[in-house]
């Protein structure tokens, strides 16, 4: 849980759900709120939930330690049932389920292509990378020169880096299915919007003991939830940085870190983390239909960019696919982007080719105009009244001087409530 505060009920405090955003589809909710100063209530919640949780983990422990361990058992002896997210020997309690028989080891290897992804939009959808992303990806880590890759809520990188055996990796995700498929030292059951590791101590000593191992070598790579809050993403990025530099000294090289994200939330990520900076690349992934190539796609790709605190120059996008580099911003660009020599910068940023406004002194979309009542660029047909309005509000705001938030404390911009702080409970 975080702690949240309601901005119609300002110094009312509560815990609720850090990972759904709808806290109804916590097993932990309950009609009544859990007050700051009722923790009691909270942790009894909390404790209930998670013991469901271990108590499922475990069982499928059992399973990869029964199943997947066994040597003598062939190919046409395994099945695995869509219905109940698990791998059987016999049909059992099985019978009447979506099943696939005869379950290959080139499946096991990669579960992704044989768990159905959870599609709850509020709660744990799943989008797979494509093929072509992975690589991407891969190649991207090549460039940073490191040697273990901590993979948070993206197995496909896992599967990947795990079958080549490239790299050293540890996969944190809060899917719990990947228990049978993974031992406690390749997979652990973790929260990323509170950093919390459910298997306690055991947990921690690996995730510590792999920050120890990548020492100057390490890189994360993080595909969260697009509805997730920058500022507590942020915050458990931070929190493994100052970790990190704990158990290795301050004279460590930095994590080098690639966040997968939407590029209209550059302004937030780069604001709570002013060391990274946005790549050209469009994500795609295989079951998403607008964030691919095709007929139900974007007609400007993906919007998914990649964030990174890497130095742009020394990452490589591929020219297979129509990127290029631009010696200017000595940096690869899409396909359809430009270098503007007066704002010395390649401007476009949602797949478009922008232009540049003398007006406004700035790139802007191309199918925006300037409008001399807003004294801005927008859309042909836009409220004027409110563009107006705003842009007073920032101008007194300004004149204000108002501090800026902390990386945890922030307004979400899709409902009304506050992280106020980034703390279990």
């Amino acid at each position: 849980m975080l702690l949240f505060e309601r901005q119609s009920m300002i110094g009312r405090r509560f815990f609720a759900c850090s990972a759904y955003r709808d806290r109804k589809l916590c097993p932990a909710y309950v009609l009544e709120s859990v007050w700051e100063n009722d923790k009691s209530k909270g942790q009894k919640m909390a404790k209930q939930s998670t013991t469901q949780l271990l108590l499922r983990s475990r069982e499928l422990n059992q399973i990869r330690e029964n199943i997947l361990m066994r040597h003598d058992l062939k190919m046409k002896d395994r099945g695995f049932c869509h219905s109940c997210g698990e791998i059987f020997v016999t049909m059992g309690q099985h019978v009447n389920h979506k099943v696939t028989a005869a379950v290959g080891d080139n499946l096991l290897d990669e579960p992704s292509k044989i768990l159905d992804p959870l599609d709850h939009s509020k709660k744990e959808a799943q989008y797979f990378f494509s093929e072509d992303s992975i690589n991407v990806i891969l190649g991207l880590l090549q460039d940073a020169k490191v040697s273990h890759v901590l993979c948070i809520s993206c197995p496909t990188i896992f599967e990947k880096l795990k079958r080549d055996s490239s790299k050293k990796c540890l996969m944190l995700d809060l899917d719990v299915r990947f228990r049978q498929f993974y031992s406690p030292q390749e997979y652990l059951l973790y929260n990323m919007f509170n950093h919390h590791f459910f298997n306690g101590s055991q947990s921690v000593s690996v995730y510590e003991q792999f920050l120890i191992e990548g020492k100057n070598n390490l890189a994360v790579v993080m595909d969260p939830p697009f509805g997730g809050k920058v500022e507590v993403i942020s915050h458990t990025l931070q929190t493994i940085d100052d970790e990190y530099k704990h158990l290795n000294g301050q004279n460590a090289s930095d994590i080098s870190k690639f966040w997968i994200f939407p590029y209209f939330m550059e302004s937030q990520i780069v604001s709570n983390l002013p060391s990274f900076a946005m790549l050209d690349y469009k994500v795609e992934y295989t079951n998403h239909s607008q964030f691919q190539k095709g007929p139900q796609g974007r007609k400007q790709g993906s919007p998914v960019r990649i964030f990174t605190n890497v130095s742009l120059q020394k990452l490589k996008l591929p020219a297979r696919e129509g990127y290029k580099y631009c010696t200017f911003c000595k940096k690869w660009i899409s396909p359809e982007n430009r270098h503007c020599m007066i704002c010395n910068s390649c401007t476009s940023k949602d797949g478009r080719t922008y232009v540049h406004c003398d007006q406004c002194k700035r790139c802007v979309k191309p199918t925006w105009i300037h409008c001399w009542k807003c004294k801005r660029c927008a859309l042909a047909e836009h409220p004027c009244m409110l563009f107006q309005e705003r842009s007073k509000d920032t101008a007194t705001a300004k004149k204000k001087k108002v501090s800026s938030p902390s990386p945890v404390t922030a307004k979400s911009t899709s409902d009304n409530w506050i992280v106020t702080e980034s703390r279990n409970t």
